[in-house]
Parts: C-alpha cells; structure tokens; sequence
C-alpha cells in the first residue's frame, strides 16, 4: 500500500463510490499496488475497488476487477515542476494521457504532459523497469527482518481482528483480492484445485482441508497500516506459488533465487550462522519471514481445531522451499522435522498444479466437500 500525492502533499483519495477527490492524509489515501505481467501497475483503493481512466478523461475508483483501462504505465519524472521540485514518477493511462491533479482548482485529472506524483518507495521499485528482479522478491528481502516479523506477531498473533467461519473468511479474501464472484475467482479456484490435487493423490481429509486453507492466511493483509502496508503490494499468486522464505536472523541461502539481492536484508548483512538458533533447536524454535503462511499457522494453533500436528507443519512450511527443496537449515532441524521435510517435499510436487487446472476448477461442485471438512475439523467460528 502507498498514498499517492503531489510534491506539495496533496493525495489521491478514493470514496467509497468510486468518485475521485483530493485531501491532505485521511481515510482513503492508501491505494495497493498490483504489478501486471509486463510491468503496468493497477491501483486499488482501500475499497476494493480499481482506479480507471475512461476514454474522455472520467477518472474513477469503482471497478472490481483490473482490465484494460484500469492500467498505468509508471515512468520516471526527471523534469522540474513549477515549484522547481525534480524527480518523482508519472502515472500515464491506458489511453496515453497523464494522471494529475490541478493545482488551483485542487481536482484530479488528466494531461497531455507528464505530471510528478511521490509515490514512495514502492513506486520507485516499479518504475525500475531495467531490474529485471520481481518487485514481490525486493520487498520480501528488503523488509522481512527479525525486527519486522516481530512486530507484525505482535499485530496480528493475538488474533483479535475478526471472528468468522471459513465461509465467511472466502468472501472477505476475496473482497481484498477484488474478485466478486467465487466462480471466477482466481484464489478460490487455486484453493480447491491444490486441494483437490492432494485428495486424488489418496491423502486424508484433514491434510485436504489444510492445503485448501493455505490462502486464507492472506486475511491479515485486511487490516494492514503503514507498518506493513507494503506486503498488500505482492499478489495473491506471489504468495501462493512463487514465494520462497528462509530463517530470520540467518544469513539467506545463496540458493535461494535471485540471492544478489539478500544485500537488501539488514539481518543477512549483519547475520553470523548459527547466530540465531542452536543447532538441532528444532524448526518450531526458528523464526521465519511474516506471510500467509505464519498468518494461518497462528489462526490454527489458536483456535480449538482437530487438524493433527502435521497439518500446522504443512501450513507453516509450504514457503519453506530454501530448507525442504534447496537442502539448507538441516543443522537446525530435529529429528521429527526431517521427517517433515520428506513429507511436504512430496506434497509440494502433488500440489503443484497447472494454471489450467485451476481455471477449469467447478467452484460450486467442488466448495461444499472442502466447507463440510472445515465443520468437521475446525469450530464454527475462527478468531482470526
């Protein structure tokens, strides 16, 4: 998440209509940041809804899903403004026009000239575009530290954000994924297709169910802040399928992909091996990145669930790919942990499911069975 404002301190607010206004910082200034394929961003409000520039200029917030004129080009704003203030970025539309806001008038709308917003951090990283590195994997070893994660178990491990049954839970993920229908939602679909993977492969219910969870560990991006409003800038799909985590403290595996940027991460630069956890402590003991994954292990351990050991371990290790697919952190590891690691190696493999397959997923036959699991596992409600 970011604001987007002016040099002078004016931002970009979406109301809860869909109009687009000005204001100094309040509700609504915080826009997500979604990276498409070939680098154009999309920019969701705290509502839910997509930004879009319509082809006479009309510039709303009030499109559920991302498409073509929902898309912006960030390129580099070099020249000086009025003020004599160099440097920012400019946000230009589907249309080739240039998002802006009249200085006078104080109303958003389009130019035929670049204009310079600050976006942050966040939208230098995007405007980047000869990096060839994914802007999920900068934030991830830039800002996953141990002093992070702490802070974000300290928000979020008291679970005391919302109660809801695992129905309940699919609607609001996909609120904040900004999909309206569950038969076309990707995160859904992705959810039961994993799931159904696992269940063809002969594994019992309970995993079943904990495979079909996984994505629900995403609900505690609904109540980020400027402390961690950064993560709602990786996707649904990053965290599912692409995220790879590593112990905190440590130094980050070369192995690991695109290890020249573990010099983004404090702890890795200052980190000695071993310095964090004794050998054979035993991974329960070990503190990894603050994701989905974490999220959901907390939802899990806390509430009074029937799901074994084993299936915490899967939820809380999925990401884990540096330990159980690339061989490192076997020092740290009990014995019961390497059998762990065998297990979720496999189930990796099984659940690794096509694109698609999990379009081709039947989400009204197939939500039921995994809703029924849920009953028979998990309490009616979950503190989350």
């Amino acid at each position: 998440m970011m604001t987007l404002q002016t040099p002078d301190g004016t931002c970009l607010v979406a109301g809860e209509d869909g109009d687009i206004e000005v204001s100094s910082k309040g509700n609504g200034c915080m826009w997500q940041t979604l990276l498409g394929a070939t680098g154009e961003v999309f920019l969701r409000s705290v509502h839910g809804k997509f930004l879009c520039v319509e082809e006479d200029g009309t510039i709303l917030a009030d499109r559920p899903l991302n498409s073509t004129w929902e898309t912006f080009q960030v390129v580099p704003h070099h020249a000086q403004n009025a003020a004599g203030v160099a440097g920012g970025v400019a946000l230009r539309s589907f249309h080739g026009s240039y998002l802006c806001i009249d200085p006078l008038e104080k109303r958003v709308e389009v130019s035929d000239k670049p204009v310079p917003w600050d976006g942050g951090e966040i939208m230098s990283l995007v405007c980047n575009k000869a990096d060839p590195h994914p802007l999920f994997v900068k934030i991830m070893r830039k800002y996953q530290t141990a002093a992070f994660v702490k802070n974000q178990v300290a928000k979020y491990g008291d679970l005391q954000h919302a109660r809801m049954s695992v129905p309940e839970a699919c609607k609001c993920l996909m609120e904040l994924t900004g999909e309206s229908e569950k038969e076309k939602s990707w995160v859904i679909k992705y959810m039961l297709a994993t799931a159904a993977a696992v269940k063809e492969d002969g594994h019992p219910d309970w995993l079943q169910l904990a495979v079909f969870l996984r994505a629900l560990g995403m609900l505690f991006l609904y109540w980020t802040d400027d402390d961690n409003a950064v993560l709602r800038s990786i996707s649904a799909q990053e965290w599912m399928v692409k995220n790879s985590t590593w112990v905190v403290g440590e130094p980050i595996p070369n192995s690991i992909e695109f290890p020249e940027l573990n010099e983004l991460n404090p702890d890795h630069c200052n980190a000695i091996k071993g310095g964090s956890a004794a050998n054979h402590c035993g991974l329960e003991h070990v503190v990894l990145p603050w994701t989905p994954d974490e999220f959901l292990h907390c939802v899990l351990s806390l509430n009074q669930t029937t799901l074994p050991a084993e299936a915490l371990d899967i939820v809380r290790f999925w990401s884990f790919k540096t330990w159980y697919e690339q061989d490192n952190y076997d020092e740290l590891c009990a014995p019961q942990d390497l059998d762990t690691k065998e297990w979720i190696s496999s189930l990796g493999k099984v659940a690794c499911v096509s694109e698609g397959s999990v379009q081709k997923t039947n989400v009204n036959n197939e939500l039921p069975y995994y809703f029924q699991l849920a009953e028979k596992y998990l309490p009616d409600t979950l503190q989350w």
